[in-house]
């Protein structure tokens, strides 16, 4: 069976993921990781350009993450701000990076953090 799962970085507003990723096959090898050439800070102003409702913002100030694949564990890790660990969120995830449910692990990370008080105002689809 193909492997299609990918490996990058994403933002999650109102409950849309901005995601920008690789095949697991051609992600860059750190170590015992894999883990796509993107890096939040160098792409947000493309994303800027493409989608004017977030042009308000910085990068920081939306949840974000991103998603290795560990080479020694056979597994996919996702670090994440913290509120993006509801379920419904990490399915979005799962299926954006095409992850294996049962090889994928999430974890809270406080680089990712939003540093934007209201946070969970900006996952509603509603405001």
């Amino acid at each position: 069976m193909r492997n299609t799962s990918r490996l990058g970085i994403f933002w999650c507003y109102r409950e849309r993921l901005y995601a920008a990723s690789v095949p697991l096959n051609e992600a860059r090898h750190y170590g015992d990781f894999r883990n796509g050439p993107f890096d939040h800070y160098s792409l947000w102003p493309r994303l800027q350009r493409r989608h004017a409702h977030l042009r308000s913002f910085a990068y920081e100030d939306i949840p974000r993450g991103r998603v290795l694949y560990s080479v020694r564990d056979d597994r996919f890790l996702v670090y994440a701000d913290r509120i993006l660990m509801k379920e419904h969120l990490k399915t979005l995830i799962l299926a954006e990076f095409e992850l294996p449910p049962a090889k994928s692990f999430f974890r809270c990370d406080e680089h990712y953090t939003a540093d934007f008080d209201e946070r969970e105002r900006l996952l509603r689809e509603d405001e």
